[in-house]
């Protein structure tokens, strides 16, 4: 491995430390290199805080002067929350900048590394920028789609059952994975369920295990026609994060005051014969501020949303079981695929374990507009 990309991979490794925490702005990290030895390192940490380059060269100070610098992303040039990264970086005399990926925003793209270039730095662009477009895959596709990264997760038998044909479903899979589930949910902005698993789960839908405990998303909750809801489910307490109710416009609804006094926000999406347009949905979130959703069943729903083609990400857990049973619901129902050639693969996969468990990975492209269940 060459030095720019040592020291860009230990750029990207410290982005990460931002897992969850400065939505809808990107991951970044900042390695500042000087005689072959790392003198300073910096993430981004929080919205409207400084950025990694600022960090970074908060802690090192002079010794910044004739300095080389890797970051994962490319230097912003315009003043938003914060000033321009670029203008720091050359005030604090820094003789080389080394970026992975350039920002799709259209207000970096390219111009960070122009304004760079016309102060006399020298720049690299391009360093692991694969690997850099991956931890941000979020930000890029929100930049490029103009709406939620969507992500559908599952515990699943191997026989690729989500409950048996009673509905039990706790637990398929053990406790490794389950914490492993609470830190992916950390770094999304919205959890979603339909109505169905909340009435046989009564989940809570909270981050409650490891170091993004509390990191807590919005829960959404797709309703049916009937609107027939538990109001007493664990969910409904508002206190540690907020709840959004989801329900089709055709459908008549008389418990809006009742929610109000909880703290849920009710949504009416447009629907067909009570099925809710899942792209009207997600145009909604989007406007709402919502930038990823970490779908989280139950069956009816993860059908709904690979039918529709608008799941980016897909994470499979595997559990060394298996329950059969052709009522037993599996991840995807309905028709299906009828041609092999129109099978959904999964690129960029990943494979890994958690206790007996095993997370399967990978993303998935999407379009295609269709209806959620009623």
């Amino acid at each position: 491995m060459d030095l720019d990309s040592f020291y860009m991979k230990r750029a990207l490794e410290i982005s990460t430390n931002s897992w969850g925490q400065v939505s809808p702005n990107p991951y970044v990290g900042c390695v500042i290199v000087k005689e072959n030895q790392i003198i300073a390192e910096g993430w981004h940490q929080r919205i409207g805080g400084p950025h990694a380059e600022i960090e970074a060269l908060k802690i090192a100070g002079d010794a910044a002067r004739g300095a080389i610098m890797y970051v994962s992303l490319e230097p912003c040039c315009h003043y938003g929350k914060t000033g321009p990264c670029t203008e720091a970086i050359i005030n604090a005399d820094i003789k080389k900048v080394v970026y992975a990926t350039e920002d799709p925003n259209p207000l970096v793209a390219g111009k960070g590394k122009s304004v760079l270039l016309d102060a006399g730095l020298e720049v690299v662009s391009g360093v692991l920028e694969e690997e850099a477009q991956k931890i941000n895959e979020v930000f890029f596709f929100n930049q490029k789609q103009k709406r939620p990264f969507v992500a559908l997760k599952a515990a699943l038998t191997l026989d690729g059952k989500m409950a048996t044909s009673q509905y039990e479903s706790k637990w398929i899979t053990g406790e490794e994975a389950r914490r492993k589930t609470h830190e992916l949910r950390a770094g999304y902005d919205a959890i979603l369920i339909g109505a169905g698993t909340l009435e046989a789960d009564n989940p809570q839908l909270t981050v409650r295990e490891g170091k993004y405990a509390g990191k807590n998303p919005i829960r959404i909750v797709i309703g049916g026609r009937s609107r027939k809801l538990d109001f007493d489910s664990q969910i409904f307490d508002t206190s540690e994060a907020q709840i959004w109710l989801v329900f089709p416009q055709s459908a008549d609804f008389d418990k809006r005051e009742l929610l109000a006094q909880k703290g849920v926000r009710v949504f009416e999406v447009e629907d067909i014969d009570g099925k809710i347009l899942i792209y009207s949905l997600l145009e909604i979130l989007y406007q709402e501020g919502i930038k990823s959703i970490f779908v989280e069943g139950g069956s009816q729903i993860h059908t709904s949303f690979l039918e529709a083609d608008v799941a980016e990400r897909v994470y499979l857990f595997f559990a060394p079981k298996l329950i059969g049973g052709e009522k037993a619901p599996g991840l995807w129902n309905g028709a299906g695929e009828s041609l092999l050639s129109n099978a959904k693969t999964l690129e960029d996969i990943s494979i890994e374990k958690y206790g007996i468990d095993v997370l399967i990975s990978g993303r998935m492209i999407g379009g295609g507009m269709k209806c959620l269940p009623d």
